[in-house]
């Protein structure tokens, strides 16, 4: 994971998101995507309902892999400021 992420994703926001909805979750990057959390599929309840807040929520073989739109701003705001001034992540 690149050295931004801590100045990026305080290690208070994913510490509160995993308290409030009691998910142990793992924050992920990837070039073309930006930060992303995933979650093991066996760490959800039986119904597997994540909670409103974690959106494009996709499921990879034993993974689940979202985002919240604080993610999705944080993401531009790097993006933007890193790269490509003006311009929006996609």
């Amino acid at each position: 994971m690149p050295l931004i992420s801590f100045a990026f994703c305080s290690p208070r926001l994913l510490t509160t998101m995993e308290e409030e909805h009691s998910l142990p979750l793992e924050l992920r990057f990837e070039n073309g995507r930006g930060y992303y959390l995933r979650l093991a599929v066996s760490d959800l309840d039986e119904d597997k309902a994540l909670p409103g807040i974690f959106v494009n929520v996709v499921e990879r073989k034993k993974m689940v892999e979202f985002t919240t739109l604080e993610l999705v701003k944080r993401n531009a705001k790097v993006y933007n400021s890193l790269c490509c001034p003006g311009t929006q992540l996609t």
